[in-house]
């Protein structure tokens, strides 16, 4: 049977993923994806990545880790995949791979250039906009979220 993606999924796997690319919606660009693999490998082992294409109707993964646009839907879905396999929250597994992607970027270099966007963690969400700003020149397709951040009578 042929996916939605335009690639063969395998026989009597029900397709998860819908349409992606659609302009003027949210979405994800596919470095997110390459270290989403990367973490689903390095931490539960590439046969429970292998598990994660198989959920969502995919042979292989060439469909979602390619350098482009894919929508909140492609993204989520890998996610809650993940999250069933391994038997975590999605919650959980949102955190566990934020810091996976933490120590990713620092591994690759970044971490002066994390560090250079605030003294603490409110003062660095304060800056991610102005990050997401810079890395648009290099992606114009990219839509990025915005942040903002506000106080609370917590503190």
């Amino acid at each position: 049977a042929w996916g939605r993606l335009g690639r063969r999924h395998s026989e009597g796997a029900r397709p998860v993923l819908r349409d992606r690319g659609v302009l003027g919606r949210l979405s994800m660009h596919g470095l997110i994806h390459i270290v989403f693999k990367l973490f689903a490998e390095e931490t539960f082992g590439e046969r429970t990545w292998k598990e994660v294409l198989s959920k969502l109707g995919l042979e292989s993964d060439e469909n979602i880790i390619q350098m482009m646009q894919y929508d909140d839907e492609t993204t989520l879905a890998a996610v809650g995949a993940l999250v069933e396999i391994v038997g975590v929250s999605f919650e959980e597994g949102l955190e566990l791979f934020g810091a996976f992607f933490a120590r990713h970027i620092t591994k690759q270099g970044w971490v002066n250039m994390m560090r250079s966007m605030g003294r603490d963690l409110r003062e660095f969400l304060q800056n991610v906009n102005q990050l997401h700003y810079f890395l648009e020149r290099d992606f114009r397709n990219a839509v990025f979220p915005h942040f903002a951040v506000g106080s609370s009578d917590e503190g």
